[in-house]
């Protein structure tokens, strides 16, 4: 059978029809591909009559209301006994289950492997036939309809099932792979990452993990140092503290994630964790000045403002017009369509005079957008030396196009602007390296620390010069 669309609806049909297309299962759905009545109204063949989908107090689908005669389906009976109507209808639905998917975000997991399944476009799209994308949104960590987004967002925790039994998971997984083409192709991003991914994951795509679900508790809550805003001490620290009490949730033994694919702008590394002393109290203390910068780049796709456009137009309210009541696009011919001896013409104008190629116009800079993360405190390599199997950045064994150190061999490419006459300033006690004081010296300020002899002014270091592969 071939992996395409066509591929697909067949064998949605053998599972779901049973190769029957004119089926009705005991809960009322119908068809080849067991529509139900919101999926037909969608897409613009049924008007149902508003009231509960109820049986025998049970769910049902009763098929009370009108038909719209679109496609000629002008009731159940025609409906269930024309097989073109039915697949008319079938890739309708599959386009839509895919419009729909983008605008939830499910797209962005294609590629991934959730729950055992590699995730695809098609088996979204099943999975979604199946149960629906259901709650996008977590309230306190609750999906009050659970299905394919809850799936996606849990890394494969919920896998809701249908009245069969079925699950999503079993769906993605039986329908992956096929080459649908419902959509324009949109470059796959990599989806953001958290800092860790939950015990026994390999992945940190959900922040579930984080804030808990209904039977999970989460990891912020569990941790030993504090709480965002506000620290053990009862300080304002600004940030989200791991430790040993949030590692008994994530696997924080791997180090932390990256928050989405970059590349390495620059990165430090303390040979050993320097030391500070309060005189005050007679203490010190270790930190790190270690740290990572990245940048990411983002892009929509070529054809996104089209796309955009397109989706805008299809979900527009509909205008009637005398020649137009219905509201729909038939009466756009006049405006716009070439028919009749004008289409003629035109056809032999293009056959005659073909269109010349054009060439690809450059990327319009606001379909991209540039960003940064830094990563702060990092372990030195004191910890990495006793601990050999603790696993090492993987850019640390790339080539560098600059070393800023004592050691450092490269010269400055652009010689620096010449310093202009200042003001007299009173003595200074003469420091090797660049004075890294916060405020101006006349102020007596206290030093914070000085760089390494020969580093670059920062004013002068282009973000190229620091970019390796």
């Amino acid at each position: 059978m071939a992996k395409d669309l066509q591929g697909f609806l067949n064998a949605l049909f053998a599972s779901e029809g049973g190769g029957d297309s004119t089926i009705i299962n005991k809960f009322g759905y119908v068809g080849k591909y067991q529509f139900g009545e919101d999926a037909l109204m969608d897409l613009g063949y049924f008007n149902h009559d508003g009231k509960k989908h109820e049986k025998d107090g049970k769910f049902f689908q009763d098929w009370d209301g009108t038909w719209t005669g679109k496609d000629g389906a002008t009731s159940l009976q025609v409906f269930r006994n024309n097989v073109a109507i039915q697949d008319k209808a079938g890739q309708a639905w599959v386009r839509r289950l895919c419009s729909m998917g983008r605008k939830y975000g499910a797209h962005a997991y294609i590629g991934q492997t959730i729950g055992g399944v590699l995730v695809t476009e098609s088996g979204i799209i099943a999975a979604a036939h199946l149960k629906g994308y259901g709650t996008v949104t977590p309230k306190e960590g609750k999906y009050k309809t659970p299905a394919v987004m809850a799936f996606l967002k849990t890394g494969g925790a919920i896998n809701a099932t249908d009245a069969f039994g079925t699950s999503v998971g079993k769906y993605m997984a039986k329908f992956a792979g096929y080459a649908l083409g419902c959509c324009e192709p949109v470059e796959v991003q990599q989806p953001w990452s958290y800092p860790f991914p939950p015990q026994g994951k390999t992945t940190a795509l959900d922040g579930a993990a984080y804030i808990g679900l209904p039977a999970l508790q989460g990891a912020l809550s569990k941790a030993d140092d504090g709480f965002f805003p506000i620290g053990a001490s009862g300080l304002w620290h600004g940030g989200i503290h791991f430790d040993a009490g949030t590692g008994t949730v994530l696997n924080q033994t791997d180090g932390v994630r990256c928050i989405k694919d970059g590349e390495i702008v620059a990165y430090m590394v303390n040979r050993k964790y320097p030391e500070i002393t309060f005189p005050k109290v007679q203490r010190s203390a270790a930190y790190s000045s270690g740290f990572t910068l990245v940048r990411h780049r983002i892009e929509l796709p070529p054809n996104a403002e089209a796309l955009f456009k397109a989706e805008a137009e299809k979900n527009a309210p509909k205008t009637c017009t005398p020649d137009n009541p219905s509201g729909g696009v038939a009466a756009a011919g006049a405006a716009g369509a070439t028919t009749g001896a004008a289409a003629a013409a035109a056809q032999g104008t293009a056959k005659k005079d073909p269109p010349k190629t054009e060439a690809p116009k450059p990327r319009d800079p606001g379909m991209q957008m540039v960003f940064y993360s830094l990563y702060m405190h990092l372990l030195d390599f004191q910890g990495y030396e006793e601990n050999p199997k603790r696993a090492r950045p993987a850019y640390w064994d790339a080539s560098n196009e600059f070393v800023v150190g004592e050691r450092a061999k490269d010269t400055q490419e652009v010689p620096p602007p010449p310093v202009q006459a200042a003001a007299e300033a009173p003595a200074e006690v003469e420091e090797v390296g660049c004075d890294c004081g916060h405020g101006i010296s006349s102020e007596a300020n206290e030093l914070l620390g000085f760089f390494p002899p020969e580093t670059k002014e920062w004013d002068n270091v282009t973000s190229e010069e620091l970019v390796h592969e």
